[in-house]
């Protein structure tokens, strides 16, 4: 299948996971409080960071790996299930001593969140290197379409409350696990392998980093406005996040998903033809990020109060600010690709590290006295500081990828 061909597809099944997982927020702004919206909001969060932790970024890891080798053993495949789940049984056991203390013991069903997410990073990597793009567009409704089923069932029998959707959340995790951990360990073999857990973490860690420093300058904003303003104006932030957070799932499947298996091959048979054809689609990539931010504006003002509720109408300001940072992260998505090659995950990790510092400081700085205004301005300036940082490494591996010193065009270079 063409990437263009698989890119519009999976995308067309991520646009309907999303109307799915909008009409989810939907339901859950309208039949519980903002303060209990704000604790789940928050709560899904820390599993999402929690969830990237304990991958150890093996699945990342094995996408190179597979692509560039053609797959590798099972055994390899079931050391690197048996080391997700002991990270997880360490994470889950920490976490619920200190919900425990909190006084927060409900919210630890959430933590079935935090493993079924990595065990879906590890399903889709495999369909990833396989190709399988039909059912790679398939598997992203599986946890939406579960999660409303559980959430609908759960509440004719027991009304809403935070508990009740932790509930939800925790069977379909269980479902997803088992079905990400099944395929994972079935998958394609080789003979390839990784002689130590010693080595193959070594390896792996790089990857977790740079996903991880991702989340934390994405959304660490979301825990210091919980911190400092409360859970109402996290609820409030997060549906701004939310709107705009869809919309960054784009550039991220044609690039993630669709591009990066066919980096990794052309980079390891120096397909430099190739390589120049990606590097040309930065033009297009950047106006049709223009043409989103553009969309979100205009149709934020309708889709807000029409969602979720006219209470949610401080959302709209959030929104305004934060669609200036679309098309700044399509871009980054192009160069942020050719960091994932060859051996620049460490080069990626330093611009995420340097990113994630940036907005730490700025949220500190700012979000105590301007509030979700402030985390608005600071993501904006952070994903305009990473994209540059992606440019200029980026740059500097492509004049040497191949030895051939890069003209610059006007057609390829923004």
């Amino acid at each position: 299948m063409k990437p263009t061909n698989a890119a519009i597809r999976v995308a067309s099944f991520t646009v309907i996971s999303i109307a799915i997982t909008f009409f989810i927020q939907g339901i859950l702004t309208r039949w519980l409080d903002v303060a209990e919206y704000g604790d789940i909001t928050v709560a899904l969060t820390l599993c999402s960071l929690l969830g990237t932790v304990i991958t150890l970024g093996l699945n990342d890891f094995y996408l190179k790996l597979a692509s560039e080798k053609n797959g590798c053993t099972k055994e390899l495949r079931l050391r690197i299930l048996k080391i997700h789940s002991l990270a997880f049984l360490v994470v889950f056991s920490i976490a619920s001593i200190i919900l425990h203390y909190c006084e927060m013991l409900n919210l630890t069903m959430f933590l079935g969140v935090a493993y079924s997410h990595g065990a879906f990073l590890f399903l889709n990597a495999v369909l990833q290197v396989n190709g399988n793009y039909n059912t790679l567009s398939f598997v992203q409704l599986i946890q939406p379409a579960l999660r409303l089923i559980f959430l609908f069932g759960i509440f004719v029998v027991w009304e809403a409350s935070v508990t009740s959707v932790a509930s939800a959340y925790l069977i379909v995790s269980i479902i997803v696990l088992i079905i990400s951990y099944s395929v994972f360990y079935s998958a394609k073999s080789s003979k390839v392998t990784v002689n130590s857990n010693r080595q193959l973490l070594k390896d792996s860690i790089p990857f977790s980093f740079a996903i991880l420093l991702h989340l934390i300058y994405f959304q660490s904003d979301l825990l210091l406005l919980r911190i400092y303003m409360g859970p109402e104006t996290v609820a409030y932030y997060n549906i701004a996040f939310l709107i705009v957070s869809s919309v960054y799932i784009l550039p991220g499947i044609y690039y993630q998903k669709i591009m990066l298996p066919k980096l990794h091959r052309w980079f390891s048979s120096e397909g430099e033809s190739d390589i120049k054809a990606f590097e040309q689609l930065r033009l297009k990539t950047l106006l049709i990020g223009i043409a989103c931010s553009i969309a979100v504006v205009f149709g934020a003002y309708i889709f807000i109060p029409l969602v979720f509720g006219k209470d949610y109408s401080n959302s709209l300001v959030l929104v305004y600010c934060l669609a200036i940072a679309i098309p700044i992260r399509f871009l980054s998505c192009n160069y942020g690709a050719l960091l994932m090659v060859k051996d620049n995950i460490n080069i990626k990790v330093k611009c995420m590290g340097l990113t994630a510092i940036l907005n730490i400081i700025l949220n500190f700085a700012i979000v105590p006295m301007y509030g979700a205004i402030g985390a608005a301005v600071s993501t904006v300036i952070s994903e305009l500081a990473l994209c540059f940082l992606y440019r200029k490494y980026s740059s500097d591996f492509m004049k040497f990828a191949f030895k051939i010193k890069k003209e610059v065009s006007s057609e390829s270079v923004l």
